[in-house]
């Protein structure tokens, strides 16, 4: 019997899942014992977020409470980013590329570059249908002209 293209897409993402999974609940346990806050390092990108916190220093070593604190917002972040570096890896782009190679992508309304409005064709207008005057400019002799001299 032979196995679908979605069973095979689900073998790969949970055995990828215990590669990326392992190292991150290692990671984990040693960012607690550390002194850090360990839900930042579950996810944390396999063996770079192990060999990270293996290499992160203990919240116990800090000299003052600002570089502990320091120490421990750095952490945070580092965690935080490579936990949602690997989210990313595990869930969004397999299902991403599943999508695009099935097809099952939602239909597009229409073109992607927009068309330009339809405009009428401009109206021609012939001279023998127009019938134009020559209207002869005449002066007025209503009023009397002036010789350029006011009296």
């Amino acid at each position: 019997m032979a196995m679908s293209f979605f069973g095979i897409i689900f073998i790969a993402m949970a055995v990828g899942s215990l590669i990326i999974l392992g190292p991150g609940l290692v990671s984990a346990v040693v960012a607690q014992r550390k002194g850090y806050r360990p839900w930042f390092w579950i996810l944390s990108f396999g063996l770079v977020g192990l060999l990270v916190t293996a290499l992160m220093p203990g919240l116990g070593k800090a000299a003052t409470p600002e570089q502990r604190e320091h120490w421990e917002t750095r952490a945070d972040w580092t965690g935080g980013v490579l936990s949602v570096c690997t989210f990313m890896l595990m869930f969004v782009f397999p299902l991403m590329g599943a999508l695009f190679f099935v097809g099952v992508s939602a239909p597009m309304a229409g073109p992607a570059i927009p068309r330009p409005p339809v405009m009428a064709p401009p109206i021609v207008v012939e001279e023998s249908m127009m019938e134009v005057e020559k209207m002869e400019v005449v002066p007025s002799t209503d009023q009397p002209e002036s010789d350029g001299k006011s009296e």
